[in-house]
């Protein structure tokens, strides 16, 4: 049965206006020191242990309205002592991000916090909206396969929409910089390459001992702020990986021109729309 589409009038208060994933200290410096954002939540990979550790150090110095901390993609034996050795600092935090259901089972079990559920912990319709609802999720990602006819007849009450990051394509436990050096047990952001000379950014993460491959090009949806205005989402999210601090500020002025101030752009680097106007073929 084909589900109607929704007006989403009302709009959840949970989370800000913008969530924002950061990925390294340069890029944390270079958002507090952007203005006219708005209210906006931070999200701090445990992936990269010795940031995500720093900013529950410090957590009272920055401007963002929540910060979250997001689990390991992947829990294996020895994510799961990491989470259970980190629960101190977990507890910091003001919610958790989870990938998968292990995750989800990790933080009802241990954590009372708010949980953001990130795309890959599958939204498609309502009725799985309901369903991770119902077992705790307080907001969802929407997932990054659905296009804009798809996204209109979700309820997007709860959900936030990623209008920018590398998609990562991949997830392995192979070690790029192990099978091409050593495992020096150094976290690292390596470029891999194709037959056809694409190159694709690896970051590695000893803590949690697995690779994430991410896309060649960014998926941007700045220009496409009209539409997505009229899918009422409750925010948006912008993912950062391997953005320099400089391109950070460069992102999020075009985020706030484009969604907030509704002031055309120009885009001049290399982006991709993903799924967002012609779906999963």
């Amino acid at each position: 049965k084909k589900e109607e589409g929704y007006n989403n009038d009302c709009k959840s208060e949970k989370v800000s206006g913008l969530i924002i994933t950061v990925s390294s200290k340069e890029q944390l410096s270079a958002i507090c020191n952007t203005d006219n954002l708005g209210d906006y939540d931070l999200i701090i990979p445990m992936d990269n242990y010795e940031l995500f550790k720093c900013v529950a150090n410090r957590k009272s110095d920055y401007s963002a309205k929540s910060i979250f901390a997001k689990l390991p993609v992947v829990i294996r034996d020895k994510s799961k002592d990491t989470l259970v050795d980190s629960i101190d600092i977990l507890q910091i935090y003001d919610g958790v991000v989870v990938s998968g259901y292990d995750g989800l089972y990790f933080a009802k079990k241990h954590l009372n916090k708010p949980i953001i559920a990130d795309s890959s912990l599958y939204s498609y319709n309502n009725y799985a909206i309901d369903t991770i609802a119902g077992l705790g999720v307080d907001i969802n990602v929407a997932p990054l396969e659905l296009n804009n006819k798809e996204l209109s007849h979700r309820n997007n009450k709860n959900s936030v929409l990623t209008i920018y990051g590398r998609i990562p394509m991949m997830i392995t436990n192979n070690c790029i910089n192990k099978n091409c050096n050593y495992c020096d047990n150094t976290e690292k952001l390596l470029t891999i390459k194709d037959k056809k000379g694409h190159s694709f950014p690896v970051r590695n993460f000893c803590k949690m001992c697995y690779n994430v491959i991410y896309n060649e090009s960014p998926t941007c949806l700045f220009n496409e702020s009209d539409k997505i205005n009229k899918l009422k989402f409750s925010g948006f999210k912008i993912d950062f990986t391997n953005e320099s601090g400089e391109l950070t500020k460069k992102i999020l002025k075009l985020y706030a021109d484009s969604f907030i101030y509704d002031k055309a752009i120009n885009i001049d680097f290399g982006y991709t729309k993903g799924h967002f106007n012609r779906g999963v073929e």
